[in-house]
């Protein structure tokens, strides 16, 4: 039996440990900037940076543990030889891929910003070949992940992304300090910190298996194959969507990318907040409830709805309302006054599509809980699209056109996602228009204590800045549980 109270204990233990990665995400960020500053060098370190995560997240993303966790929970006795199998099928994959990519290594950066130069390509191709064979580590790193999240061990995978950024930080001050930092020692930083996640997961692992008589028998059938490429498909074309805007973002100088990222990573804080940790716990619970009855099930979709549209609306007001100090507490060590308007100016932008990427993102969950991987995959579809399309055939005057187009594209996803699981589930229509409502009306109240708090004129230091942020997140969470405070007690005492 499962109670949600375990769920929400879970849930926030394991928010904690992402929360650390994300955090070192900033660190790392401002050590680049501080390193390179906002230069073509920063350009090229962020896409070195990102280039290994950025195709397994194209590639795998969230597709290897919602396919392999299931099969791994119902093929327990062979656990061990299933994350084997899958290791060495996947590893010998991306070997292959990584191959390809190397021999089109400079289409793949005229993908990836297709505003550089062909001589500038020329003369940063060699690090992104290098780089690139960096894939199968990450990839494998992945399938020990799954096995981990299957015996319920998620605190050491929850940490991989600290271990990652650390690495790079560390590799990258060191070498700064001793006056060497250039392009090499960020791809030497790359595979020092997919080694080192690797091995942190092999050894939580505890994996025992003979290298030969684990490849028998074969346990990797071609159901498991098709779900796999059916999630990876849909999570891949979602994940597209920045990836392209960013491409675009190359057109507008040097630093453009820069700028956009940056802006990018400060809006996936929240988004960390409200969507990844929940849907981690809940696929398991998610795909229970489906087969115990749709009447249990469609509690959890109004919880996951109210959870996640409730927090992201509350998180995205608060920031929107204090853009200017929330990235100046990140960035204003390491960029100038200029830099940091132009950030907070994006920012700002990208704060609105907050609450549809997070509708986006746990009805897919949702979905792919049931087994009707197919469904997210044509909306997906539809949108990466719809937004490359708009950035052909439409004007692109500035970056924040681009920013704008994006949001278009997720509220549009958004929209048709919320349309199906009304569709499919039987899912009320009233549930999520009280469930906007009552999110609007919390973010309305952090709106009004926010202008007050500008009426009382107090003096503007991080400290102060800190405690408002999360005093007008907690008086919106406030408003929220009290508007719906019948149904969260109802939904708490469920079991399934």
């Amino acid at each position: 039996m499962t109670n949600i109270k375990k769920i929400i204990f879970s849930i926030a233990i394991i928010n904690i440990f992402i929360l650390l990665g994300r955090f070192s995400g900033f660190f790392r960020e401002i050590t680049v900037a501080s390193v390179f500053g906002v230069t073509q060098n920063s350009d090229i370190s962020i896409l070195l940076l990102t280039l290994p995560d950025l195709i397994i997240n194209l590639l795998v993303g969230g597709a290897m543990s919602a396919s392999l966790v299931p099969y791994l929970i119902i093929n327990k006795k062979y656990n061990g030889k299933i994350t084997y199998q899958a290791s060495l099928l996947v590893f010998f994959i991306f070997f292959l891929i990584s191959t390809v990519l190397f021999i089109f290594i400079n289409e793949v950066i005229y993908l990836l910003a297709p505003g550089t130069t062909e001589d500038s390509i020329d003369n940063i191709s060699i690090y992104f070949s290098f780089v690139i064979y960096a894939l199968p580590i990450c990839v494998i790193t992945g399938v020990l992940t799954a096995y981990l999240n299957s015996i319920e061990k998620f605190t050491v995978p929850s940490l991989g992304t600290l271990i990652f950024n650390v690495t790079i930080i560390l590799t990258l001050i060191i070498s700064d300090f001793f006056g060497t930092s250039n392009l090499t020692i960020v791809c030497v930083a790359i595979y020092l910190a997919c080694i080192f996640r690797y091995l942190s997961q092999l050894a939580s692992s505890k994996l025992k298996f003979s290298p030969l008589s684990s490849l028998s028998p074969w346990l990797i059938n071609s159901d498991l194959i098709k779900k796999y490429l059916q999630t990876m498909a849909s999570g891949g074309t979602l994940f597209l969507l920045p990836v392209v805007a960013r491409s675009f973002a190359s057109f507008y100088g040097d630093g453009a990318i820069s700028i956009f990222n940056y802006s990018i990573k400060l809006i996936e804080l929240p988004l960390i907040i409200t969507v990844t940790c929940i849907s981690i716990v809940l696929m398991p619970t998610l795909t229970k409830a489906y087969i115990k009855s749709n009447v249990v099930f469609t509690k959890y979709i109004e919880l996951c709805l109210l959870a996640v549209i409730g927090i992201s609306a509350i998180v995205s007001v608060t920031l929107l309302l204090n853009v200017d100090f929330f990235v100046s507490l990140v960035f204003s060590v390491a960029l100038t006054a200029d830099n940091i308007n132009s950030i907070s100016y994006i920012t700002s932008i990208g704060l609105i599509g907050l609450t549809f990427q997070s509708i986006i993102l746990i009805l897919m969950t949702i979905f792919n809980a049931t087994r009707k991987n197919e469904i997210p995959l044509k909306i997906n579809i539809l949108g990466i699209v719809i937004f490359t399309a708009s950035l052909i055939l439409l004007e692109n005057n500035s970056l924040k056109f681009i920013v704008y187009k994006l949001i278009t594209a997720y509220i549009i996803v958004s929209l048709g996602y919320l349309i199906l699981i009304t569709l499919q589930f039987k899912f009320e229509i009233r549930k999520t228009l009280w469930i906007v409502t009552s999110s609007a009306i919390a973010s309305f109240i952090i709106y009004e204590c926010n202008q007050i708090l500008i009426q009382i004129n107090f003096r503007e230091t991080i400290y102060f800045g800190l405690i408002k942020i999360v005093s007008l997140s907690l008086v919106g969470l406030i408003v929220l549980s009290l508007l719906n405070f019948k149904k969260i007690k109802g939904l708490l005492n469920e079991r399934v």
